[in-house]
């Protein structure tokens, strides 16, 4: 997983959040004891996102949730309804960063979300200078080093579907995967299955692609090697058939259903609601066959 799939990964899960930070808003818009607990609910997501944006060391976006953040702290007191140029600061700024998430090196990218957290005196040297930090290229942490390092292997090993987690978990980004993981797993099984049923069209595709897509980046970030590899691999196959309609094979279709259930069964797993899938290992070294096959290099 190079250092772009990071970044992309990290711009669906700002898309994925964007709804509940509206609701966020809407309900400290109008004060009073809602409002306390949608202002914890938008500074909990803020520093998930200021945490995975300092693993990749972009530390220009850091700079950016640390506004959105001292922005809250602002308020008089947590019950305090929202101005309209507070709504107005706090709904902008997702659609900014999904933008610049979209290519890191757009100067008019850097530009609109620096100056977005630039206003007021000085602001035009500000935002000239948070826009020079937003350009830089991120300079990953060593703990994901690892992960962005392109590399698939032919042999599946245990600890390729381990759902360990990582001894410095963050509870916060972990909460935040597992709200989301259960969706997204019950959403990829229905697309896989009309997959394999021979009723997907490009966007079917496109949809799955992207979810284990996200699996593979959100699972990288939290540190859930086996969902992370599963996710990255399955999304190779997936985009291979978006480019090669008509490449779907019977056995391929297969295997693709038995990925669809492991993922559903790891995130059951790491929900304490079922067992830990004992044909993981198998299912992995079926993709890792295909993804190889398909590159021919098997």
């Amino acid at each position: 997983m190079n250092t772009s799939d990071l970044i992309l990964a990290l711009r669906s899960e700002v898309e994925s959040i964007t709804g509940d930070l509206s609701a966020f808003i809407e309900e400290m818009a109008g004060g009073g004891a809602r409002a306390c607990g949608a202002r914890d609910g938008y500074r909990s997501q803020i520093e998930r996102l200021a945490a995975t944006a300092s693993l990749l060391g972009m530390g220009g976006l850091e700079i950016c949730c640390g506004r959105v953040n001292a922005a809250l702290c602002a308020a008089p007191s947590a019950d305090a309804p929202l101005s309209g140029e507070e709504r107005e600061f706090l709904g902008r700024w997702p659609e900014l960063v999904v933008a610049y998430l979209a290519d890191t090196g757009d100067k008019a990218a850097c530009a609109a979300l620096a100056g977005h957290f630039s206003a007021g005196p000085g602001g035009d040297r500000e935002a000239a200078d948070l826009a020079a930090r937003l350009s830089e290229p991120p300079r990953l942490a060593e703990e994901m080093q690892d992960a962005a390092k392109p590399s698939r292997p032919s042999v599946a090993a245990a600890e390729d579907v381990s759902l360990e987690l990582p001894a410095d978990l963050d509870p916060g980004m972990f909460d935040g995967f597992m709200q989301e993981a259960p969706g997204h797993a019950t959403e990829f099984s229905a697309l896989v299955g009309r997959i394999a049923a021979g009723r997907a069209d490009a966007g079917v595709l496109g949809e799955a692609k992207r979810i284990a897509h996200t699996f593979k980046g959100s699972a990288n970030i939290v540190g859930i090697r086996g969902i992370a590899k599963l996710g990255h691999y399955t999304e190779d196959i997936l985009e291979h058939l978006q480019e090669h309609p008509g490449s779907l094979s019977p056995e391929l279709a297969d295997a693709l259903l038995d990925v669809a259930g492991c993922l559903e069964q790891m995130v059951g797993c790491l929900q304490g609601q079922e067992e830990y899938p004992a044909n993981a290992q198998s299912v992995m070294q079926a993709v890792l066959d295909w993804a190889n096959r398909i590159d021919g290099v098997a």
